[in-house]
């Protein structure tokens, strides 16, 4: 069993690390929906030939395998938003957008595991959103791309919430291997429509080039692999609230990051900093008021 401060540090690491997604989507020439058919692609093989080396069972009941592959489907509109997001506003505002995902969940998880409203969720998923809302107050000028990222947010909450429910029971890399499945399938769907109404029937194969390729197997191998199934071992030990209030730091850990590769595109005003020491204090402040509370 992990100790707290492994689990502390894991958690902050994976966070950490999840803040250059947008920052990579950016440098990529694929719109959104192509990366994460490709990325999840190349992930369900990879992890698939993995789970058969290492014998894992990939042998489920009708009713699990269906769970997990629609958990899948989910963070396949999760990651697609998230990267349009990016594409349409920089990687700042996109992080900023996600970052409305524990008070998603704050809402969500009472609902479907039946039980009350936990107030002090709620409070705290408040200042967060009062940080974010000051966060785009000065000179604000990409609206868009924050309401999907706050969709992209509410996806998010949905995948944490089931994701929190299955890692109790299945192996990290076979709930990883599905969910890649899933999520595959659901952009390989959603493909011939997004041509038919977004690009008006003209549908073309687009095929990454050799940058694209390395930049998208860094999301399989780094992101894809490594950290989602991170993330799922984390639930086996602290609530999808606690992950997802620490991913709250994702906007400050990504525009330290995006300021070192993009300079002055993600810089950002002095409001920035304001609602950032909110978004800090509140992942600092709910551990210490729910002990109390408790």
């Amino acid at each position: 069993m992990p100790t707290r401060t492994g689990v502390f540090f894991t958690q902050h690491f994976i966070v950490l690390l999840s803040s250059a997604i947008p920052i990579i989507v950016l440098f990529i020439s694929l719109p959104a929906l192509e990366i994460v058919f490709y990325r999840t692609l190349i992930a369900f093989i990879v992890l698939g030939i993995f789970s058969y080396i290492k014998n894992y069972k990939l042998i489920l009941g009708v009713e699990d395998l269906s769970k997990i592959i629609l958990s899948g489907i989910l963070t396949s509109l999760y990651w697609v938003l998230l990267m349009v997001s990016a594409k349409i506003s920089n990687a700042t505002v996109s992080l900023i957008g996600i970052s409305s995902t524990s008070v998603w969940i704050s809402f969500l998880t009472p609902f479907i595991d039946k039980r009350r409203l936990n107030y002090l969720q709620i409070l705290i998923g408040g200042i967060v959103i009062f940080g974010i809302v000051i966060i785009t107050q000065s000179d604000f000028k990409h609206p868009l791309g924050l309401f999907v990222g706050m969709l992209a947010g509410l996806f998010g909450a949905f995948v944490t919430v089931l994701n929190a429910r299955l890692s109790k029971g299945f192996h990290l890399y076979v709930i990883t291997f599905y969910q890649m499945v899933g999520a595959w399938l659901g952009t390989l769907v959603f493909i011939p429509i997004y041509y038919y109404f977004i690009h008006e029937n003209d549908f073309k194969v687009l095929f990454p080039n050799l940058k694209d390729l390395i930049l998208i197997g860094t999301l399989v191998f780094v992101f894809s692999i490594f950290i989602y199934s991170q993330f799922i071992k984390l639930m086996k030990s602290i609530s999808p609230f606690i992950v997802t209030l620490s991913a709250n730091l994702s906007p400050i850990y990504g525009i330290i990051i995006a300021l070192l590769f993009l300079g002055d595109n993600e810089k950002m005003g002095f409001s920035f900093y304001i609602g950032a020491f909110l978004i800090i204090g509140s992942v600092i402040l709910y551990p210490i008021l729910e002990r109390k509370r408790r």
